[in-house]
């Protein structure tokens, strides 16, 4: 037999606490993402803008360049800028200064030595040597410029290369101040040898073909250049300011009338704090 329909509804599910929280959730989401569609379509457009930021423009003061005529020098010690002023504002003796602490060992103030004196680059015939004793100890030599030589009992006397010449061909330059010589034919050579001798600091030197007396004269003549006669070459060319152009002091005399082992342990004394003798300083 079938059975008849029945009206009655099946029984509602319950609904839990945890059901009505999801629905609530989701019901949420829904509203937040209609809502935000529809007031975003009604809104106008919204336009961005950046701004660019604005560059400092900062101005760079102008130096103005004072003419080296113009640039007063202070002390006696000239840097090498000023060497070619050196001799248009000071016509007056002078010697070369030199730093040895300051010394590349580089030789280029032999080079230009002997560029300047006998127009090519050769070394064994240049007036200012340079002594390498190590890595960091270079020593210059060169003549100290003696106008005139101070004895222990306080006479003073012509330089000792100039009155041990027995020639007579050695002579204080009335313009720099300098020794130099008169008569190169008249030279001896080594085999006299009485000027090195004589000489405290063992210079002059000799010239390796000719045999004739090597003296530093300040470069009163050059072959090089003539319109530079009396500018040092040496000074000219040395980067470091080992070299300076000086007016003549009296105790610069003493001072570079050294060998250059002489003046490699006065030096190595000083840098490791050795005790130096009142007699070596003089």
């Amino acid at each position: 037999m079938a059975e008849k329909p029945t009206s009655e509804k099946p029984p509602e599910k319950a609904v839990t606490r945890r059901d009505f929280l999801r629905g609530l959730a989701v019901g949420a989401v829904a509203g937040v993402v209609v809502g935000g569609g529809a007031t975003a379509a009604l809104l106008p457009p919204r336009v961005v803008t950046v701004e660019k930021p604005v560059e400092k423009i900062v101005e760079k003061p102008v130096e103005k360049p004072v003419p080296v005529a113009q640039v007063v020098p202070t002390g006696v010690k000239r840097p090498t800028l000023f060497i070619t002023e050196y001799f248009m504002d000071y016509p007056r003796p002078f010697l070369i200064w030199r730093r040895h602490e300051l010394c590349a060992g580089d030789e280029l103030c032999v080079v230009a030595c002997s560029l300047a004196k006998e127009g090519k680059i050769w070394p064994e015939a240049s007036r200012i040597r340079i002594y390498h004793f190590s890595d960091q100890l270079d020593i210059i030599h060169l003549c100290a410029m003696c106008r005139e030589w101070q004895e222990p009992t306080g006479t003073k006397t012509p330089p000792p290369c100039v009155a041990a010449c027995p020639v007579g061909i050695l002579k204080v330059s009335e313009k720099t101040g300098a020794v130099v010589v008169t008569d190169i034919a008249k030279c001896l050579g080594s085999k006299c040898g009485k000027c090195h001798e004589a000489c405290p600091g063992k210079y002059p030197y000799f010239h390796p073909v000719t045999d004739k007396v090597l003296i530093c004269d300040l470069c009163e003549t050059r072959v090089d250049d003539p319109a530079k006669a009396g500018i040092p070459a040496c000074v000219e060319a040395c980067p470091n300011d080992a070299l300076h152009i000086m007016d003549f002091v009296p105790h610069s005399v003493k001072t570079f009338s050294r060998t250059p082992e002489e003046f490699a342990a006065l030096i190595a004394k000083k840098w490791y704090n050795w005790k130096i003798k009142p007699e070596e300083v003089e």
